[in-house]
């Protein structure tokens, strides 16, 4: 059962973020925690990798934060068009999750249909 539409509120006064919207879609969220599970494994049985991965993460972090720091005056003056992108967002949101209700299902309850069906 997917979220109620008031959990999708973004810090903007009584604007839906369309990003947000996405990331909270049961498939979406239980693939993004498979593959974090599966990421976290890897670090932990290989050491090397492990180190590697540590260094990239701080890297990303370290760029992503530049990157925003930079972008954030643009993104601001952008904001009413960014607005009305996300509001075309929203609507794309709804009829995909109209059309395809596997969105609104996490990867568990998909492989249990899939199976119970063989």
């Amino acid at each position: 059962m997917p979220p109620t539409p008031g959990a999708y509120y973004s810090s903007r006064e009584g604007a839906i973020d369309a990003v947000l919207r996405v990331s909270q879609l049961p498939l979406v969220r239980s693939v993004l925690q498979s593959v974090t599970t599966a990421y976290s494994g890897v670090k932990g049985r290989y050491p090397l990798l492990g180190l590697v991965g540590d260094v990239a993460e701080v890297g990303v972090r370290s760029i992503s934060y530049q990157a925003m720091r930079r972008a954030t005056p643009l993104l601001q003056s952008l904001e009413p068009q960014i607005d009305v992108a996300n509001s075309y967002a929203l609507v794309g949101l709804d009829r995909l999750e109209r059309n395809f209700p596997i969105l609104n299902q996490s990867t568990d309850e998909r492989t249990q249909k899939c199976h119970l069906s063989l």
